[in-house]
């Protein structure tokens, strides 16, 4: 059981190798429970042809988690990075007012006379007063003002990396509710050479099966397709995979007659 646990693990890693480590670590915990949880059909030669058809699908699950995520974050970055150009321009305000309280001082300074260098300063607060004050407020509500900008990108931020996050989790329990069918009842057969007909060939299928189509049993319908792109999107639709193909077509008829069991 080590073994196997060890050979898939290491298969995940050097997939992950780039991955974030918080999806990295979802992905091994997650794999781990579930080889954990089956550990009595996890041994077999069947059972590893099964993990060899869905652990790249787990990988891939993983990869697309990781580009939504860091582009959740770059959204974020600049988001933040145009906020505080904007507001340089007015802070750039800010200190040159404040630095005509600094040249009053320093003018009082360099008076030698110490009767007139007191009576410099002691002008100080009815000089300045009012430029202080301005100065202040300005600051303060300049940095209110972007606080809440932040706090709003923040906030969509956070909403963008829970939704990539419910995606890989929905897309991940399909996986494993295949992977876990597949184990029970052993992978699909082996793929058939294609063979000549004269018959008329088919139309194409449509863009919604870009995507792969992960069936599990019992249902009395398939999981559905994932879709990664809508259907007027691509012109000339990518044809399935024949792997996924065979598996879809035998794992239907099991599915279809555990539900007329229900």
């Amino acid at each position: 059981m080590f073994k196997i646990v060890l050979c898939v693990l290491s298969t995940i890693l050097v997939a992950e190798c780039a991955l974030p480590s918080h999806i990295s670590a979802r992905a091994d915990i997650s794999l781990g429970n579930f080889l954990l949880a089956h550990q009595g059909r996890a041994t077999t030669p069947a059972s590893m042809q099964c993990f060899s058809l869905y652990v790249p699908l787990l990988n891939e699950a993983s990869n697309q988690w990781a580009a939504q995520y860091e582009k959740c974050v770059k959204a974020a970055e600049d988001g933040r990075d145009n906020i505080l150009v904007q507001a340089s321009s007015q802070q750039k305000d800010i200190s040159t007012l404040a630095g005509g309280v600094c040249s009053y001082v320093q003018s009082c300074d360099v008076i030698s006379d110490a009767l007139s260098a007191l009576d410099c300063f002691g002008y100080l607060s009815s000089n300045t007063v009012s430029t202080i004050y301005t100065v202040s407020n300005n600051a303060s509500d300049l940095a209110a003002s972007l606080r809440q900008q932040i706090n709003l990108i923040d906030v969509e931020s956070y909403r963008c990396s829970n939704a990539s996050e419910r995606q890989y989790v929905e897309r991940t329990g399909q996986i494993y509710t295949a992977l876990n069918f597949c184990l029970e009842n052993g992978p699909p057969p082996t793929i058939a050479p294609p063979t000549t007909s004269t018959a008329a060939t088919p139309a194409p299928m449509s863009a919604a099966v870009n995507d792969i189509q992960l069936i599990s049993a019992p249902r009395r319908t398939p999981l559905g397709i994932l879709n990664s792109q809508p259907r007027s999107a691509a012109a000339n639709p990518a044809q399935r995979s024949n792997l996924i193909s065979v598996l879809n077509n035998s794992l239907q008829p099991n599915g279809d007659q555990a539900a007329q069991n229900v």
